[in-house]
């Protein structure tokens, strides 16, 4: 059976501007066509071929037609205009369709695909796109975390690099910037003869998982000022706890365990703690000074160094005798013929044993009254 041939209708011509690629398409023909592209070009101001399209074409089961699609990628920056012409090989009738390419600016194209890459170890970012004309400008900024605000970063390096088939640019641009006082960071790739913009906005790896140098050296002086001020609480409660600690602290010569002179410092005797030869009872805890108050010690203590700094103003060593000594820790007869007193040591002697000898007089004026006062009683 011979089948007639039958014209192609229904054409329609699409743009794909971001991909530069055009798509033909029509139907209702019989036998399969034959498609041809052209386009008007505006950089040579003619008419050219637009090679490599591919082109498909589908039988329709009931009229046993033929629905044909061809596309074809074009550099449509150049183009001003793309045209595309279904011819029957049979009769050799043609129909075309010509279509304005939408939204063209002469010598232009929008750059697409970018994609944003981050180095944290070199703190290098790099922002990149194809398929723009022409060249374009990079601007990068970002968000940073320790002034709440959106700043530029500067000192970016771009290149461009030409497609020789499509004569589009792809870019890519790089810039060094502190990651770690930023929590995203943006390119920004503008087309200079249109003035569009395309943007990408990227998080920085690990920006919400660790904290930044500053806040780190924030929290060790935190924590230092809360150990400082848990020391001074400490050594608060130990000097209130234990009595027999303050008053070693208010008065040197009063024992913490006896509330009693100590005997003064000689050379070669064993360290302080061990003046009173390992007899002494340790610190019981909640002692009070035994017949007299801390003012007391301190008026007294206040006495005793007035009488230190008159003996050093005149250079005088006071005299000491074999009774005012008694034996040191360390062994042997401190008496004045085996023992030298420093100028220090013997200035604590005479103030300790001068403090010594008031509380001893005080104690025999007590006991002589009481004597008259029981002679009294009795009536001798």
């Amino acid at each position: 059976m011979c089948r007639l041939p039958a014209p192609y209708q229904d054409l329609q011509l699409t743009f794909n501007v971001t991909s530069n690629n055009v798509t033909c398409t029509a139907r209702g023909g019989f036998p399969k066509s034959k498609v041809r592209w052209s386009a008007f070009n505006t950089s040579s101001d003619e008419e050219v071929d637009l090679p490599g399209a591919g082109t498909s074409h589908q039988e329709d089961p009931t009229l046993k037609t033929f629905n044909v699609s061809s596309s074809v990628v074009a550099p449509l920056r150049e183009l001003e205009n793309v045209t595309c012409r279904i011819r029957n090989p049979l009769t050799e009738d043609m129909t075309e369709i010509t279509r304005k390419v939408p939204g063209k600016v002469p010598g232009s194209a929008p750059y697409q695909d970018l994609q944003l890459t981050f180095n944290e170890a070199s703190n290098n970012v790099t922002c990149t796109a194809r398929g723009g004309f022409p060249k374009s400008e990079v601007r990068w900024s970002a968000f940073n975390t320790s002034s709440d605000e959106e700043v530029d970063l500067p000192g970016a390096g771009t290149s461009h690099q030409e497609d020789p088939t499509l004569k589009t640019f792809n870019v890519s641009s790089s810039v060094v910037a502190p990651l770690r006082e930023l929590e995203n960071v943006t390119c920004r790739i503008r087309n200079p003869l249109t003035g569009d913009t395309t943007e990408i906005t990227g998080k920085v790896p690990g920006s919400d998982e660790g904290l930044g140098l500053d806040t780190k050296w924030v929290i060790v002086v935190a924590v230092l000022a809360g150990l400082t001020r848990l020391a001074i609480i400490a050594a608060f409660y130990f000097y209130k706890k234990f009595p027999g600690i303050r008053r070693r602290l208010i008065n040197p010569c009063v024992s913490a365990s006896t509330n009693t002179v100590s005997s003064p410092p000689v050379e070669g005797d064993a360290p302080a703690s061990n003046m009173s030869g390992g007899n002494s009872s340790p610190p019981v805890e909640g002692d009070a000074p035994a017949g007299e108050d801390e003012t007391a010690l301190l008026n007294s203590d206040k006495k005793n160094t007035q009488e230190a700094d008159k003996l050093a103003e005149n250079n005088e060593t006071p005299s000491t005798s074999a009774g005012d000594l008694t034996q040191g820790p360390s062994g042997g007869n401190r008496s004045d013929g085996n023992v030298k007193l420093g100028k220090t040591g013997a200035l604590y002697h005479k103030v300790c044993t001068n403090a010594d000898d008031d509380e001893a007089r005080q104690k025999e004026e007590i006991s002589a009254d009481k004597v008259t006062e029981l002679e009294s009683t009795v009536g001798i």
